[in-house]
């Protein structure tokens, strides 16, 4: 997990060095897939802790979940999914 934030770090940092630079990379919604199948109460654990866990990343943040659908909605300040979210989505 930390050196996953330190890597989304340096990434985020590399978008603000190149948008100073004039080169924008633009980012925006993407769908995360949670494992389905769950009983409620660990799905519901599993969704607070993907929550933590892409939250705490630079540059990324849920803005929504669909428990329905077993994903979270995330935006990103960086083009691709960060590693942390390749990870909650195993």
């Amino acid at each position: 997990l930390a050196a996953s934030i330190v890597a989304d770090s340096a990434r985020a940092l590399l978008v603000a060095v190149r948008r100073i630079g004039g080169t924008e990379q633009r980012g925006g919604l993407r769908e995360v897939r949670l494992p389905a199948g769950e009983p409620e109460p660990v799905a519901a654990a599993r969704r607070a802790l993907a929550t933590l866990a892409v939250t705490s990343t630079p540059g990324t943040l849920v803005v929504d979940t669909d428990p329905d659908r077993c994903l979270l909605v995330t935006h990103s300040l960086l083009p691709g999914p960060s590693r942390i979210e390749k990870a909650v989505g195993r």
